[in-house]
């Protein structure tokens, strides 16, 4: 009886082991958990690099760091475009002032977020090998180009 429990008492430890292991797997996947934010697409030409651990560690911080300032800017965009839409949507004459001051907070938060993803791929850059940068650049490259072909011919289309 008591050779049984523990039997049992084993068991129900390598299970709950199993499961915290999983949990904690699951909670550090880094490049895999592409899920999390729309923006960590791009991973995928950093698992193409051969990585060693410590700086896939490092480019995902510095991703998701670029991620998290980019979502601030990207929200600061959108709140005064709906400033700029609600003044538009006002009856009566569209006072000009308000458009251009909204217009001018609009674009200076546009070029805070190019200025950011400047920074960001400086950083990227000096975090990996020439090699490892060139094959970066390039991929990245090739996928920009691409999404602007489909962009120009998606909008030539009847």
């Amino acid at each position: 009886m008591v050779k049984k429990m523990l039997i049992i008492f084993s068991v129900c430890l390598n299970i709950g082991f199993i499961i915290i292991a999983g949990f904690t797997l699951l909670q550090h996947k880094g490049f895999e958990d592409k899920k999390r934010h729309p923006g960590m697409k791009h991973i995928q030409f950093f698992e193409q690099l051969n990585l060693n651990a410590a700086d896939k560690v490092m480019i995902d911080s510095l991703v998701r760091l670029y991620l998290n300032e980019m979502d601030a800017l990207s929200s600061q965009v959108h709140q005064e475009k709906m400033a700029l839409f609600k003044s538009l949507e006002q009856k009566g004459d569209i006072d000009e002032k308000t458009v251009n001051e909204l217009l001018a907070k609009i674009q200076k938060y546009e070029m805070e977020r190019e200025a950011l993803k400047v920074r960001h791929l400086k950083k990227i850059k000096g975090s990996l090998s020439d090699e490892q940068a060139a094959s970066f650049f390039q991929k990245l490259i090739k996928h920009k180009n691409m999404h602007h072909t489909k962009m120009i011919n998606r909008n030539k289309q009847p």
